[in-house]
């Protein structure tokens, strides 16, 4: 992203510049471009520093990926705001003599343009059918919480009345002559190609507000930024008129030749440029950071405000008979009518949708209760909240403590792996990961899946899960390859020849079919070449038919049993057997391969289908390399007349001369990259 600096910043980056002497006067160039550049900037700075209307500093921009909301329309659409409304979520929780309604407030956050003014409960009903039709306002609007005094009855339903204040938007059009909205500026912004809608919402304090930015889909990013109001202290004035000045000296000085190497000239900024003010000082500068200028900006300004009163029927959608309930710091459980189930004598009670009943934890215990038949179970560990782990604290020393872990079935009650102190289980999206630690640094591993079954016991093996539901263990040095049956989960071997590594890809994601390279290599530590597997784990390359295999982009170079070298596309088909005396030195780069004729000892490049396009004529070569965007791919060569002079130089993928030659007397033969073993 580019964005206006500092131009003390600009001026420390020109004093580090690390040219040598004789590059000094190529450097001037880039330097005086920098130093206009600054000027500019600062120029626009101080400009905005001191309009009437003062400019608005934005203190931070749009992250990398923001999550788009939909924009509201410049009318709202309150039937649409009631619906989003009635689809949050709602819960009643008891404590002591109160039962507390609370809502989510979420929804609202979509709407800039939206404050609450008033929410209140009304027409509420209970279980027993008793209608209290008192009119109950939120503690505060951020939560929405409704404290009901009404001992421990649930409500079976209710009506939430909002009163909202709207704000309908307005449009103004931004371009590049006029660059203010009454205490808005705009200068150099800069968000894709696109039209970019800005929204200025006022907060409680009159000199901040809340900016969001919108796209031409209706998208926008909900407040990107906390902003404020800003204007340059005569302080800040001077220290930026006083930089221009050192600019504009420093420009002079550098077209009349002042310095002679870079040492004079980082010795003419330390000693000239202006002492800097302090950091907060900086802080103040206006700045906005984006990228690509857009064809035009919209700031839609809120207006006109009207209120607005919605009324939202909710209702109990729970098909439960026992709730949570507190009472003196202590939790139980009541039926509907706010009777005891079980008394509050437990820790706090949790609920979860994995599992039935309610449990308490506290340290290293676990109660469980089941409402209907009034019973309590306690357990020696405690139960995760979201999955089937069990842990359990350890002293092993007096200040100090270890967590061992196990796995237990919470539906069933059933431990599954007892915890250990020696244990330790990682669990992911689709497996739990178990490792035990024994002594002499023995380390056992296990697999199981989420519902407790095993896949791979504890054993003295490595387990590495890949895409497309391949799983490697490595054990006493080589690499099985396993796929799990997606149904049943349980392994099956795939390979039956020995491999030191198998490297098939590797992603979190473990279960999902991705799209992947067709094979993937499986090494041997015999000497032997590679084979390549398929994701079956079938052979597709048999190394074993190959002295050598060697992968290059799309493509393979195999060199048989005789020393013939062929093309092989990235499914394993053949495109061409080479001649007997090409030999190729490198991998493909800029779709060329460099090869050398074992007849004549020079060098040549052939193209993806194993043609020659560049012949055989260079003494030595090397692989086509590219070194930016803007510069051509090139390759270093070399030719030796008959006297036996060296002439060295690059060429284009054309084969044509790229710069100047190098003419030297003496040739001392010698191979670049030499990649591939020659029999």
């Amino acid at each position: 992203m580019k964005k206006i600096l500092l131009v003390i910043i600009i001026i420390s980056s020109i004093s580090s510049v690390k040219a040598q002497n004789s590059e000094f006067e190529e450097k001037k160039i880039s330097i005086l471009k920098e130093i206009s550049k600054s000027q500019e900037q600062l120029q626009s700075i101080i400009k905005l520093g001191t309009l009437n209307d003062t400019p608005l500093k934005f203190s931070s921009g749009v992250s990398l990926h923001p999550e788009p909301i939909e924009l509201p329309p410049l009318q709202m659409n309150f039937e649409e705001l009631k619906s989003k409304i009635k689809a949050s979520k709602w819960e009643q929780h008891v404590i002591d003599n109160q039962t507390i309604i609370s809502l989510e407030k979420t929804i609202f956050g979509d709407y800039p343009n939206v404050n609450i003014k008033e929410i209140v409960l009304e027409n509420i009903k209970f279980y027993n059918n008793k209608k209290d039709y008192k009119k109950i306002e939120a503690d505060n609007h951020y939560n929405i919480e409704f404290p009901l005094n009404v001992k421990r009855k649930r409500i079976k339903n209710f009506d939430l009345k909002i009163l909202i204040e709207a704000e309908e938007y307005f449009n103004f059009t931004i371009n590049n002559k006029k660059t203010s909205i009454d205490t808005l500026q705009v200068k150099d912004i800069q968000i894709n190609d696109q039209t970019i809608s800005f929204i200025k919402k006022e907060t409680d304090n009159e000199n901040n507000f809340e900016i969001y930015v919108s796209d031409e889909k209706g998208l926008f990013y909900k407040s990107i930024s906390s902003s404020s109001v800003t204007k340059l202290t005569n302080k800040d004035i001077a220290y930026y008129n006083s930089l221009l000045l050192f600019l504009k000296d420093l420009k002079i000085a550098l077209n009349n030749n002042k310095f002679i190497d870079e040492k004079e000239l980082k010795k003419y900024i330390k000693e000239k440029q202006p002492e800097e003010v302090s950091i907060s000082e900086k802080n103040k500068l206006y700045n906005f950071d984006f990228s690509v200028y857009p064809k035009e900006i919209i700031f839609r300004v809120l207006g006109n405000k009207y209120n607005k009163q919605i009324v939202v029927s909710f209702s109990e959608n729970l098909n439960k008979n026992n709730f949570i309930a507190k009472s003196d710091n202590k939790y139980g459980l009541i039926d509907t009518n706010g009777n005891w189930i079980i008394k509050p004598t437990d820790g706090r009670l949790s609920e979860n949708e994995y599992f039935p009943d309610y449990y308490s934890k506290n340290y290293n215990e676990t109660i469980w209760i089941s409402p209907d038949n009034k019973k309590k179970t306690k357990y020696d560990f405690v139960i995760s909240k979201n999955n089937m782990l069990i842990e359990k604290k350890y002293k092993i020393g007096e200040y100090t403590t270890t967590t061992g872990y196990g796995l237990f079935d919470a539906i069933k009650k059933e431990i599954i792996l007892p915890v250990e102190k020696e244990i330790f289980i990682k669990a992911d999206k689709s497996f739990y990961f178990v490792k035990k630690n024994l002594e002499k640094n023995l380390v056992l591993k296990g697999l199981y899946d989420l519902e407790g079954n095993i896949i791979f016991g504890l054993e003295n093996h490595d387990i590495e899960i890949c895409a497309n539901n391949l799983v490697i263990i490595t054990k006493n040095e080589k690499d099985f390859l396993f796929k799990l049956d997606t149904i049943n989960k349980q392994p099956k071997l795939l390979t039956s020849r020995d491999y030191s590594k198998i490297d098939a890809p590797h992603y979190n994601t473990t279960i999902e079919e991705l799209e992947e390279e067709p094979f993937f290599r499986a090494s041997k530590n015999d000497g032997k070449a590679s084979d390549y597997l398929t994701n079956n784990g079938e052979i597709a390359i048999d190394g074993e038919k190959y002295s050598q295999v060697i992968k290059s982009y799309d493509r393979f170079i195999v060199k048989d049993k005789k020393g013939i070298f062929s093309i092989l596309d990235k499914f394993g088909k053949l495109i061409k057997i080479l001649d007997k005396n090409i030999i190729p030195k490198s991998e493909y780069s800029a779709y060329l391969l460099q090869a050398k004729n074992k007849t004549t000892g020079l060098y040549g490049y052939l193209d993806k289908k194993g043609n020659l396009v560049i012949p055989f004529m260079y003494s030595t070569a090397t692989r086509f390399v590219k070194f930016s965007k803007e510069t051509p791919a090139k390759a270093s060569v070399s030719t030796v007349d008959e006297k036996g002079n060296r002439t060295s130089y690059f060429i284009d993928t054309n084969n044509d001369l790229i710069g100047k030659k190098d003419f030297h007397k003496k040739e001392i033969e010698a191979e670049h990259i030499i990649e591939v073993e020659q029999n």
